[in-house]
Formats: structure tokens, sequence, C-alpha cells
């Protein structure tokens, strides 16, 4: 029987719904070098994989899969081979003749088939388990990227920990230069990194103790990035984690979704950032795609960025309420630089927009991500004056300028 290979398969099915390998790695909750090794016929999906792409992607591809395993092409099967077993089938049945010696093998028979099927259920769950374990946790193929900042309380000991952990890591770097303070923390640096991948750098830094701007080096493999290699002075990393997305659509009123509206202003503010030189702005997704918080959470942990905003909207049983809500959590180990970075942002956008008071929220997200962080509803779509905002373009790009313009001053 002949079938397209799942390969080709899963590159026509990604193709068509415009997807790229590392949105199909996301929603599959797979590694994205699994699914580079699977489009380059590196590797054989197992079953279990298998399925998670159908229900991710919405096409079974059980039906298209060309399995080796599966697929038996009858007229390589010979035709005593089919009788030989059929006729034992029939004789063993037969009761006529050695009555209780057929009953017995009958019974045998099905105590051994019930076994076997017994002991193959518990394997396959055991494989299963173990094979979900892996894809939800790839950490072996999870390249991180890395960002090391020298600040004026290094010690000769903790700048030796570094070099050792960066080598760990297939980084080499080179101190060529090292001068402390009377208090054994470092005022001069000068060093040359190669990560052996095709980038390197060298920078020199005097007065670390004066310095306002965070320097050193940084190293992203993602191959979509802006800023893959950095040396000396560091662009500050912001994440927009735009709520919503996919089958959970968030608040909404009428033709209006929480999840298309915060896509599309987390975008105008991207796109007013491109040309900044004080810090790069990043989107946990560019597309109507559902990402789980546990997700959300790994990925910006994964990026160590220096400050995030959840950006949502809200939504309420009486028109009356308006203005914006920020948000934190008195839980997470950066309250306190959340508490800073939150209060200084209300001001700023409090010059243009209504803004509440900001309020504590037990949110899995903001208690678990490894950076200072804000949660801000742009305003509610059960009020009139506040929907017209949320909901047109000039509206939009209002608001997304007003927060782009706060982070210039905040950061």
């Amino acid at each position: 029987m002949t079938k397209i290979s799942f390969r080709e398969k899963l590159i026509e099915v990604r193709k068509s719904k415009g997807l790229t390998q590392t949105e199909v790695a996301d929603l599959c909750s797979i590694s994205l070098r699994t699914v580079q090794r699977i489009e380059a016929g590196k590797v054989t999906p197992r079953a279990y994989t298998i399925k998670q792409i159908s229900e991710a992607l919405g096409f079974d591809f059980f039906n298209v899969y060309d399995n080796p395993d599966t697929y038996t092409d009858k007229n390589d099967i010979k035709t005593n081979n089919i009788q030989a077993p059929i006729e034992f089938v029939k004789d063993l049945f037969n009761l006529k003749t050695n009555t209780m010696k057929k009953v017995s093998i009958i019974s045998s028979f099905c105590l051994l088939i019930i076994f076997s099927i017994f002991s193959f259920t518990f394997k396959l769950n055991a494989q299963t388990q173990k094979k979900a374990i892996k894809e939800t946790t790839p950490k072996n193929e999870l390249i991180e990227p890395v960002k090391i900042t020298f600040t004026n309380q290094l010690t000769f000991d903790e700048l030796t920990t570094i070099k050792i952990d960066l080598e760990n890591q297939g980084i080499t770097i080179q101190y060529k230069k090292l001068e402390f303070d009377e208090n054994n923390k470092l005022k001069t640096i000068a060093c040359f990194i190669d990560c052996n991948d095709g980038f390197k750098g060298s920078f020199v830094a005097n007065h670390i103790e004066l310095a306002t701007k965070k320097i050193g080096f940084s190293r992203d493999y993602d191959l979509n990035s802006s800023s893959p290699f950095e040396t000396g002075v560091l662009k500050k990393t912001i994440i927009l984690d735009v709520g919503h997305g996919g089958l959970d659509s968030g608040s909404f009123s009428k033709d209006f979704q929480e999840k298309e509206i915060t896509l599309a202003i987390a975008n105008k503010i991207k796109e007013l950032s491109k040309d900044n030189e004080e810090f790069d702005v990043f989107l946990t997704r560019d597309s109507d795609q559902f990402i789980s918080l546990k997700k959300r959470t790994q990925i910006i942990n994964a990026s160590k960025p220096d400050y995030i905003i959840s950006l949502h909207t809200a939504d309420s049983q009486t028109n009356k309420k308006h203005g914006v809500n920020l948000y934190t959590n008195d839980q997470n180990r950066y309250i306190n630089e959340s508490s800073t970075l939150t209060k200084a942002f209300s001001k700023s956008i409090g010059k243009d927009l209504k803004v509440n008071m900001i309020k504590n929220m037990n949110s899995h997200f903001l208690k678990n991500v490894k950076c200072p962080a804000t949660l801000i509803e742009l305003g509610y779509l059960s009020n009139p004056s506040d929907k017209e905002n949320l909901t047109t373009k000039k509206g939009q790009h209002r608001i997304a300028t007003i927060i782009f313009n706060a982070l210039q001053e905040v950061i």
C-alpha cells in the first residue's frame, strides 16, 4: 500500500497553514530540533509524536504515514504462510476428536493472549509516559541564550566561575585585563569572547562602578534573532507577553476578541521599537496560537529578559468601569524591582490614559517569571470609550505609542 511519507505531508501541511518550524514545535510541545530532524528525514517519528502533531495541527497523519512496519505489500506474502495458520485454527476447534485436549489447548491459548495483551499494554504505557516526559522537556535539545553582565560586585573567584561555566557551554572567554578596587570588586575589564560557532568579539570597560548601562556580552541562538551576538554595552531585553490566543479568546465584545486586540497592539509596539538603541522587544506569540501559561513561563525564563509586560484587556458587567489596570505578584522574587518599574510605568502612561490603582494578582505567570514583570489591562471592552480605543486602528496605535514612550522613559 503506497502512501506519501510523513515527512513530506508534514512539510505540506505546515506550509499550507503558514507556520514556521518553530511555531510547529511550540504548538506540538516538542523541540524545534525534533521538527527539523523529521522534515530532514533524519529520524522516524514514533506513534506518540505523530499523535501530538496530528492533534496540534488538526490533521490525521496516520492516514498518510508510510510506515514499513504498518503497511505490507500483499504480493510479498506467500500463500502457504497464510494457509498454515488457517488450517491449524480449523483443526484446533474441531472438537470431534480429542475433545478435552482441544479444550485444554484453547483455554491455554486464550490465557496466553490475555497475558500478552496485558504485557503489551503495560510496556506501551511505560514507553508512552517516558516519551511524553522526553518530548515535553527536551532539556538536552534546547539551546538557551547566553547573557553575561559584568558589574562592580564581581570578585575574581566569581569571574573564574563564569569562565568555567561558559567553557561548559562551548564558549571561550579570555580575560586580557582585570583590575579591582580596595574591596576586591571589579573595576576594569578587558576580554575576548569566542563562541566557537563563527561569533566572536572583544571589549574593554573602565570604571564599571560608574556604568549606567549593562556591560558584557550575549549570544542568542535563535535563527530569527535580530541581535545574535553582542559585546560591550548591551541592549536590554523587553518581552511583551501577548495575552490569550488560539482556542483561548479571552474577553470579547460582539465582533472583537481580547486575543486579537492584544496581538495588534503588541505588533505596533514592536514596530515602533525596531530602531530603538536601548532595548529589543520580543513577543511570546506573533500569530493566533494557544500557548499555555506554563509554556509561556518557560519561554520567557529561557530568554532571560530585563522586563516583562503582559498585555490584556478588562471586562465588567457594568459599562461605567474604564481605564487601565496594573498588576504585580508579591510572591515573585523580583517583587521590589517589579513594584518600582510598575509605579514608574504607571506614572508615565498616566499622562495620557486614566490609570487605576496598582493591585496584587495571584497569578501563576507573574509569580514564576524570573525577572520584573507587570500585567496591564489596557482598558475595558465593556466601556464604550475604552472599546473605541482598543478596537480601532487609531486607538490601538495611540495605546501602542503611549506604552512604547513609557518603556523608553522607564527602562
